[in-house]
């Protein structure tokens, strides 16, 4: 079994010990990277629900190369009444 060590890095404990499960115990599995990410890979049976499109997962990576240490995104960048998970197409 895997074992996952503690923020203070002094004990090992192993996933039940925190409350991780199998997969299968979960009602529901949320994907919320964007749909090109989903569409590469996710887990059985996850559902997509992005957070932000696939134009807008562009746009944070462009802005990441450019400015390493600069805010990729913001909630003042989305036109009032509109979805971040909208796409403009």
């Amino acid at each position: 079994m895997p074992s996952v060590r503690t923020a203070g890095g002094n004990e090992t404990v192993a996933p039940h010990q925190i409350g991780v499960r199998e997969f299968s115990d979960y009602a529901l599995v949320i994907d919320a990277r964007s749909p090109r990410e989903y569409v590469e890979d996710h887990l059985p049976l996850a559902v997509n629900l992005p957070v932000v499109n696939d134009d807008q997962y562009a746009e944070v990576g462009t802005r990441h190369k450019s400015d390493k240490h600069g805010p990729t995104w913001s909630a003042s960048s989305i036109p009032f009444g509109t979805s971040p998970t909208r796409s403009s197409r």
